[in-house]
This record gives structure tokens, sequence and C-alpha cells, in this order.
């Protein structure tokens, strides 16, 4: 009877040792689990300029913030008459650029306003000169 008591006892104290630590390996798994679940069911917010067009497009943003940042032109074209109603007299076509950079979203409207008020007339002493502005976009 010893023996069998004997090996009864040993059974037990295996068994015992095996669930422990299969309830402590469990418990680690089951803790890791709920951790990736955690991890990929949070919202990454990162707050960024969403606007692929912008100078400073965040690509990793989720949130607009309104800090989009754009790099814009204006061009006139002009005609300068030299000396007007003189023997001397010639006439210059030309062209300028008005850049507006890094202006904001708020900035783009007045910008706009600005490159059209460019057209016009103006005489000056010895010359007379005639421009047309457009908006060429932003980049």
């Amino acid at each position: 009877m010893s023996k069998s008591i004997d090996l009864d006892l040993r059974y037990h104290i295996f068994e015992t040792t095996t669930n422990t630590k299969m309830k402590k390996s469990m418990r680690f798994y089951f803790l890791i689990s709920i951790a990736v679940v955690l991890y990929s069911c949070s919202d990454d917010v990162v707050i960024g300029c969403t606007d692929e067009t912008a100078v400073n497009y965040e690509p990793l943003a989720t949130v607009e913030d309104e800090s989009c940042r754009y790099d814009c032109l204006c061009e006139c074209n002009g005609t300068i008459v030299w000396y007007p109603g003189t023997f001397d007299s010639w006439t210059q076509n030309t062209s300028q650029f008005y850049p507006y950079d890094n202006i904001n979203a708020d900035g783009i409207a007045t910008a706009m306003s600005d490159c059209a008020d460019r057209s016009g007339s103006n005489s000056f002493p010895n010359r007379n000169e005639t421009w047309t502005c457009y908006w060429v976009g932003c980049d």
C-alpha cells in the first residue's frame, strides 16, 4: 500500500506543478493577447497638414490642423512704351513674376487679390506701362 500512496502522491505533485506552470503560461499569453488587441485598436492620431499639394504636407497626419503652407505665383505680362510720342519711342514686351512663398490657405485669397490689383496702366515721364496679371496657382 505504501507504493500506491507514494505513486499517487507523485502524480498529484506532478499534476499540481504542471497546472501551475500552465496557468502562469496561460496568464502570460492572455496578457500579451490583450496588449496586442489594445495596441492595434488604438487610434494613432497624428496632427498636421493633410493637403498633398502643400509644401509642408505630412503624409502620416490623420487630423488636419490648418497649418498647410503653399508657394504660389502671380505672372504679369506687360507692354512698356519708352519715350512715347517721340522719334525715339520703342515698345518693350516683358513679363514679371511675383512669388507668394509659404502662405497659408487664408493668405491665398489675399495674394490672388493682390495679383489682380497689379494689372493696369501707369504713366511716367519717359514711359507708359500696361500690365495684365493673372494667378498662376500654387505648388
